[in-house]
């Protein structure tokens, strides 16, 4: 049979939530009525209040809608149509509940200006030397991050620092300047604490043993002049963290191995190595690229001696500063640069002895870690 092509226009000119609706159960004229009222007054609300302010009246408006809906769909079912009746009402709580979380996820008109640290009030630390766009957040009423490219900044007072219309500003020196930001009627003036970082120097090497605590990372900023910087808003990085991996400022030994970590000031940073060894009791069985910490502990005039596989080492005694000295029978070393390590080759048949100097007066025995990495080329 032939369908009126009426029908078949009216049925297409139907929106997905209309259609929907008629097979839910809905009178399709007072479906088309109150879905058609919500879409004129949105297309009006798009134009005159923005996107996000028209999503959320929409969504109200279709939650308050969903109960005369209900009552549309059950009035018009008979009572052998349960499992419509079910579908229609599961159909009904999702798209109250999705209109729901779409009311609290959308973006509401901005209603304040923030930046800086967290607890600190509107504070911002500059550690860059060359300029740097300001990090100033715009919020709605519910702390969404909303779009912060219309927002205007001037100097006001303090330290003299160009400031670009955009938030672009370049700290020549050490000082405080207020600047405000602006978006429309609303502002708030912010302190920027130029702090800029010239030079990081970070110590060359970390030597920890896997399972010991954390341990800082040994660095200091300057500035231009050479002065030390104080005040600094930063971030470090580890890049394998199955060997070492950070807690704040320090670093946790994890597992034997060798990764590099790296400090990072305004538009500075620097990168140095970790080395991580397994505790053992003896390094006589030392294998390549294996990195292993032996446990002394001697009195005065004391000696312990091991037998050494033949190979290249870096051979080092931790904590720096310890007592306690080490020396290779059958081998010889060479300091690294900067560093309290050693770089040496062993032959066959050596030995490594670790002593701590006999002194006239009595001391207490001292504690110390033997450090050696064996390298990949084993040619002594």
């Amino acid at each position: 049979m032939t369908r009126k092509p009426g029908i078949i226009t009216h049925a297409r000119s139907r929106s997905r939530a209309e259609r929907l609706l008629v097979a839910l159960g809905v009178d399709p004229g007072f479906a088309e009525a109150v879905l058609g009222d919500l879409a004129e007054e949105y297309a009006q609300r798009l134009t005159r209040d923005g996107t996000g302010r028209a999503m959320a009246w929409y969504t109200r408006e279709a939650i308050r809608s969903t109960p005369h809906l209900l009552w549309s769909g059950v009035a018009r079912m008979y009572r052998y149509e349960r499992g419509r009746f079910i579908a229609y009402v599961a159909g009904a709580t999702v798209v109250a509940t999705l209109a729901m979380a779409a009311l609290h996820f959308a973006d509401g008109p901005p209603v304040r200006i923030v930046g800086g640290i967290s607890g600190a009030g509107d504070t911002l630390v500059i550690n860059n030397v060359r300029p740097v766009q300001l990090p100033i957040r715009v919020l709605d009423a519910r702390g969404h991050v909303l779009e912060s490219n219309g927002v205007r900044y001037r100097w006001t007072s303090g330290l003299r620092v160009p400031v670009s219309d955009s938030g672009v500003v370049t700290c020549a020196g050490r000082g405080d300047a207020m600047v405000r930001a602006s978006l429309g009627a609303i502002a708030t003036t912010v302190l920027v604490r130029c702090r800029p970082v010239e030079k990081i120097y970070l110590e060359a090497g970390l030597e920890l043993v896997a399972g010991d605590s954390a341990e800082p990372i040994p660095f200091e900023a300057v500035d231009s002049a050479g002065r030390r910087v104080e005040l600094l808003a930063g971030s470090m990085r580890i890049l394998d963290t199955t060997v070492a991996k950070l807690e704040g400022g320090r670093v946790r030994p994890r597992a034997p191995g060798s990764t590099l970590v790296g400090v990072f000031v305004g538009d500075r940073g620097e990168w140095t190595g970790v080395n991580v060894y397994e505790r053992v009791s003896s390094p006589s069985r030392i294998r390549p690229d294996e990195n292993v910490a032996v446990p002394v502990r001697l009195a005065s005039g004391d000696t312990r001696r091991w037998p050494l596989p033949a190979g290249s080492y870096v051979i080092s005694m931790q904590p720096e500063g310890s007592a306690l000295r080490f020396a290779l029978l059958n081998g010889a070393c060479a300091r690294i640069p900067f560093v309290r390590a050693y770089l040496c080759g062993v032959r066959a048949d050596a030995s490594i002895i670790v002593y701590n100097r006999w002194e006239q007066d009595a001391t207490p025995a001292v504690g110390a870690n033997l450090m050696l990495r064996r390298l990949a080329d084993e040619t002594p």
